[in-house]
């Protein structure tokens, strides 16, 4: 066993996960099979027709309607489905589980600081935050992106609303309860489904001996795009007019900066005693990733190893671009007429005969096969009754096998008329 434990990295390493390459489907697959035998004196029959009967029920099982079957039946981590037209904060794809508690007492500044990221990343109001941002660079404003958090929520609350009372169509219904903010009863969760993974917080993790709390998102630091490793621990549903919602994550951010990380060739270690932007804790579901910590036992206990796996059935499929961008083909799709493709020619392969042309053939006679099988039999102790001899009619025959013959048509004798 501790000679394993030195090929389990190399074999890890060039498989990969071992969901795709083991032998358990394929035994899983025979044992099915093997149940199908009814009949022991017919077992190949019995598990043909028991598959055929198996693809039959399968077949109409897929035009079956209100009957559960495997392939209408609800995945274990179900987030909701497709997203539904809107507002694409109103509309993620979440599904949030264990109510904590209705909480009312919460900071304003956490509120303020919950309210500041929906907006900021909603790109519905983008537009807004361009025309704000313009109107602070006119008034010679110093520190614009500190002011603009603090003042935005409200000069768009106001933009908002003189848009309503205009009857303007820029301000429909989810524009304006966006505007008006979130209500200040807000629910707390200790899970949620998102993208079909399951996220947990770290006081539901503490409890158990699995692992769904870690998290990254790619964020900007220092005009530079890294990744912020954490932890989740709290799910936020904040709740605004017309019975529209927003579930945001509340995490705490490892230092990801180069004193606090390891990064080699393998491996990604992150010291887990550091905090930072502990006033930036908020993010959407569909912005994050789940990841799992090891602890690090080269480096210490303070350290963990950061893993990131890719989950059975999810797959992240980028989008594939139009074959026309404004009425113009695209060039990655234009088939390039001007290369010349090179002519591949392909010689006739070498024919290996199976004849040996520097060796005379030679025809060996009937005894001396005899002779040779003879000699064979003495050298294994067989006696030479029972040995094997080539009859008139070039058949394998042995020497008792006549009187054998004599006996067996002796207990079959029929008279026959035989016509002159």
């Amino acid at each position: 066993m501790v000679h394993l434990a030195i090929h389990l990295p190399r074999e890890i390493k060039l498989g990969g996960p071992v969901q795709y390459r083991w032998m358990y489907p394929i035994e899983r697959l025979l044992g099915i099979l093997k149940r199908f035998v009814t009949n022991k004196a017919r077992p190949e029959g019995s598990i043909a027709e028991a598959y055929i009967s198996k693809e039959c029920t399968t077949f109409c099982s897929m035009y079956l309607d209100g009957i559960e079957t495997v392939f209408n039946r609800e995945e274990r981590n179900d987030d909701g489905g497709d997203r539904a037209p809107g507002l694409v904060a109103f509309t993620q794809n979440v599904c949030p589980f264990g109510l904590i508690r209705r909480a009312l007492d919460v900071p304003i500044n956490q509120h303020e600081m919950a309210q500041w990221f929906v907006l900021f990343n909603s790109p519905e109001v983008e537009p807004y935050i361009e025309l704000h941002k313009n109107l602070l660079e006119n008034d010679n404003t110093v520190d614009i992106p500190k002011r603009q958090r603090k003042e935005f929520p409200k000069w768009f609350r106001k933009h908002m609303n003189e848009l309503r009372e205009h009857k303007s169509p820029k301000a429909n219904d989810e524009l304006w309860s966006l505007a008006n903010g979130p209500d200040s009863v807000i629910n707390t969760y200790s899970g949620c489904i998102s993208n079909g993974v399951r996220f947990h917080t770290i006081e539901r993790d503490n409890r158990r001996t699995t692992q769904n709390s870690g998290v990254v998102v790619e964020g900007d630091h220092g005009g530079q795009t890294i990744d912020f490793y954490g932890y989740l621990t709290k799910v936020w549903e904040l709740n605004y007019l017309f019975g529209h919602q927003v579930i945001l994550f509340q995490c705490e951010w490892y230092d990801s900066s180069d004193k606090t990380m390891r990064v080699d060739a393998h491996c990604t270690s992150i010291d887990i005693r550091s905090r930072w932007y502990e006033d930036d804790s908020f993010v959407l579901p569909s912005q994050v990733q789940q990841v799992f910590y090891i602890p690090d036992t080269k480096l210490g206990d303070n350290w963990n190893i950061v893993e990131r796996i890719q989950r059975r059935g999810i797959w992240n499929v980028p989008e594939m671009e139009s074959l026309e961008t404004n009425g113009v083909p695209n060039e990655v799709f234009q088939q390039d007429t001007t290369t010349e493709v090179p002519t591949i020619v392909i010689e006739d392969p070498i024919v290996t005969s199976l004849r040996r042309n520097d060796i005379e053939p030679a025809i060996v006679s009937e005894d001396v096969v005899l002779q040779l099988d003879t000699r064979q039999a003495q050298a294994e102790g067989v006696d030479d009754e029972d040995t094997f001899m080539y009859d008139d009619e070039d058949q394998l025959m042995g020497d008792n096998d006549d009187e054998d013959e004599e006996e067996d048509h002796s207990d079959y004798d029929v008279d026959v008329d035989i016509e002159p």
